[in-house]
């Protein structure tokens, strides 16, 4: 779908249907309380298989360090979706059951602040520069500034104000908000941050959510560019997405760029979906969900929904690891409507993973 295709679609949504607020991709609930949602590299929707079987070998470097870390799920409740959501997505994850992977990169996040839910951000000069770079290439004549600060007093992203609208930069990526007639600004913002193979057209799909009550909640819009192989496909997918979304009469645009502030490790050796699938049963996952609460009170076979592989960059991650993510049933479904939690199995062979441990974001 061309960009001017993707605004025209977008133009016929409902706007009452059309969330203000930052992408939502991971939905954070408790029982018959949905909390709220953060945004995430993850989606909630079904897989299109995008891919027949394939293998990518790929050279791995002998003195690769051993990966010990902490998961952090910032926030209350668990981590999940509901069948409503998964059936009204259209998925663009360019992984599915089909594809061959012997390694996958690892990446450390140099925005990683040890014990803290916030990160460690860059200076304000480097914001600033980031800000002004993007208002430039799109022609948005900014006539004021202004910093976010965290909890922590680390300045969290750099505003510049436009006539057209709004440009800010943070470590990880870049958004602008602009007026409904300047629609355009967000097409030329998505494709000045994210399209890093010339003219190709983007991968474009349309995410929904649902309240437990089964009320669409936000509608979505995700891009990436492909790149030239699966693996190059999976890192733009998880690391340099482009969300799009819509209130009234304003737009959102934000583009992640998780590469610019990381390091990448190495090409690590990974396990298969049937691998992971027998961790998972075995008790060898990271969730923010109980598997007591599960229907029938373990994972079995019979409650695993869906898996998919996705990057976990949600939140203060010391490594943006590969993670099998299963969608397991829930018993917290109400109204018909069935929910499911996720529970992660690292993809990483476990002779490269040291000690892992689950943070609950229970201090700071």
């Amino acid at each position: 779908m061309k960009g001017e295709d993707l605004f025209n679609a977008l133009g016929k949504i409902d706007e009452r249907y059309i969330d203000a607020a930052a992408p939502k991709k991971v939905m954070f609930y408790q029982k018959n309380i949905f909390k709220w949602a953060v945004a995430a590299a993850a989606c909630v929707c079904l897989v299109v298989c995008g891919y027949s079987v394939t293998s990518l070998p790929t050279a791995i470097n002998g003195d690769l360090p051993k990966i010990g870390y902490t998961i952090i799920f910032d926030g209350m409740g668990y981590e999940g979706t509901d069948e409503l959501s998964m059936k009204s997505s259209q998925d663009i994850n360019p992984w599915n059951e089909n594809v061959v992977l012997e390694t996958l990169p690892v990446y450390k996040n140099l925005c990683y602040n040890e014990g803290k839910l916030t990160q460690i951000y860059f200076n304000v000069r480097d914001l600033k520069k980031q800000a002004e770079e993007l208002a430039n290439k799109l022609n948005m004549k900014y006539y004021n500034t202004q910093t976010s600060v965290g909890d922590s007093e680390e300045v969290t992203a750099y505003s510049l104000e436009t006539e057209n609208g709004t440009v800010r930069a943070f470590p990880k990526g870049s958004s602008i908000t602009v007026k409904e007639s300047d629609l355009s600004l967000i097409e030329k913002h998505m494709q000045t941050v994210c399209n890093k193979n010339g003219d190709n057209e983007p991968e474009t799909g349309i995410y929904a959510e649902y309240s437990i009550d089964g009320e669409l909640l936000a509608t979505e819009t995700r891009s990436y560019y492909k790149g030239n192989n699966i693996v190059e496909d999976i890192i733009s997918f998880n690391m340099q997405s482009h969300y799009l979304t819509q209130n009234g009469n304003y737009v959102t645009g934000r583009s992640d760029n998780h590469l610019n502030g990381s390091e990448k490790l190495g090409d690590y050796p990974v396990i298969s979906p049937g691998e992971a699938e027998e961790k998972l049963l075995r008790g060898e996952y990271v969730s923010s969900a109980f598997e007591c609460d599960v229907e029938g009170g373990k994972i079995t076979e019979d409650v695993i929904a869906k898996v998919d592989l996705i990057y976990y960059t949600v939140g203060n991650q010391e490594y943006y690891l590969p993670y099998y993510r299963f969608f397991v049933a829930y018993s917290a479904g109400v109204n018909d409507i069935q929910q499911y939690a996720y529970f992660y199995v690292c993809a990483v062979s476990n002779e490269y993973l040291g000690e892992i441990t689950v943070f609950d974001g229970s201090y700071q």
